[in-house]
């Protein structure tokens, strides 16, 4: 069994591997076409992200929100929960833990820092469960209210650093700078990454063992791969939505306090670029898998990186790289169309046999 499903993977992870490289070379095939320096541009795009301690401290750098948030979206996905809420999460989750890291100074370093966490965890959660309630308890489409949460998550804390919690000596809508105890130490100079690598990776192996190895797990799987055979089994599926919704909420707002303890240093407003909207790209490329989270976010971080290069140093605009993602999701919703077709057909030749 455990061969078979290592098979499946690594037939899924070439499957992903190809569309990776038919998008890139349409991208290549495209510079090509527009740059009157396509050498250049594409040495830029996809070359000089690895050239230095900098251009890889980026990359990795704006790979540790993607991975948060790529697991965010993928554990209710596999709830067959559309839920994009995780932007509203990432906000809250910041500003909880923004709360605590302001006025909870009293506490000794390293508690400190913990109760920032856990903070942070207790708001995502929260963003998290009211959706997965509406939907569990009133068949809510979970679409529009998490849509809807994200707009009052953002606004909320837009509101809080107007004036309550704003540094009035600054002229940037920003908190004051967070205190040195709470902060995430940088492990790549002259870059800004930090120790936050860390926690987003290990965040991805709890994911997985969370998915694949408990019972609580297996019930959220059992309701997104068949509800039905999942309620005949006795499975409490509102309980497995509200979990799967509440799940979801830890990761992406542990993604928004560590992207403020780890690059900004600060709360500020509209920190998030829409983290929880790429998140979406992310879990897509990695199949909802936890384990593929983190090669999926490396890349379209990598991507993106290779993007700004390029704008700065060619004549290709950034939005080349917007081509190229769109590209490999429909090369990558192909391939898993021909693995559903694939597999259909098996199931009706083993039928006949």
């Amino acid at each position: 069994m455990n061969g078979d499903r290592l098979r499946r993977f690594a037939a899924e992870a070439l499957g992903i591997v190809v569309a990776f490289a038919l998008a890139i070379a349409v991208g290549m095939v495209l510079v090509l076409l527009l740059s009157a320096e396509p050498g250049h541009a594409l040495y830029a795009l996809l070359i000089q992200p690895l050239t230095s301690a900098f251009y890889f401290g980026n990359v990795l750098e704006r790979a540790i929100p993607l991975i948060f948030a790529g697991l965010s979206v993928a554990v209710s996905f596999q709830a067959r929960q559309f839920n994009i809420g995780a932007e509203g999460a990432i906000y809250i989750g910041a500003l909880f833990g923004t709360l605590i890291a302001l006025y909870a100074t009293f506490l000794p370093g390293p508690v400190h820092q913990l109760a920032v966490f856990i903070a942070a965890i207790i708001g995502g959660a929260l963003v998290g469960w009211l959706p997965g309630w509406l939907k569990a308890r009133f068949g809510a489409n979970e679409v529009v209210s998490t849509l809807m949460l994200n707009t009052i998550a953002i606004k909320f804390t837009s509101y809080l650093l107007s004036d309550p919690i704003r540094d009035k000596s600054s002229g940037y809508t920003q908190t004051v700078t967070l205190p040195d105890q709470v902060l995430l130490a940088r492990i790549l100079p002259p870059s800004r990454l930090h120790t936050g690598l860390f926690i987003a990776l290990l965040a991805v192996v709890v994911t997985y063992g969370f998915l694949y190895r408990t019972t609580i797990g297996y019930e959220i799987r059992m309701v997104g791969i068949n509800p039905r055979f999942a309620a005949y089994g006795g499975i409490d599926h509102r309980r497995a939505i509200v979990l799967a919704f509440v799940v979801s909420g830890i990761l992406a707002g542990l993604g928004g306090i560590v992207e403020v303890v780890g690059i900004h240093q600060k709360l500020i407003e509209n920190f998030s670029p829409g983290y929880g909207f790429d998140g979406l790209l992310v879990a897509i490329i990695a199949r909802l898998h936890p384990l593929a989270v983190p090669f999926a976010a490396f890349f379209y971080a990598y991507l993106r990186a290779g993007a700004a290069i390029m704008e700065r140093e060619s004549d290709i605009p950034q939005e080349m790289v917007s081509v190229i993602q769109v590209i490999l999701i429909l090369f990558i919703t192909a391939e898993a169309l021909m693995s559903f077709f694939r597999k259909r057909m098996n199931r009706r030749t083993e039928h006949a046999r």
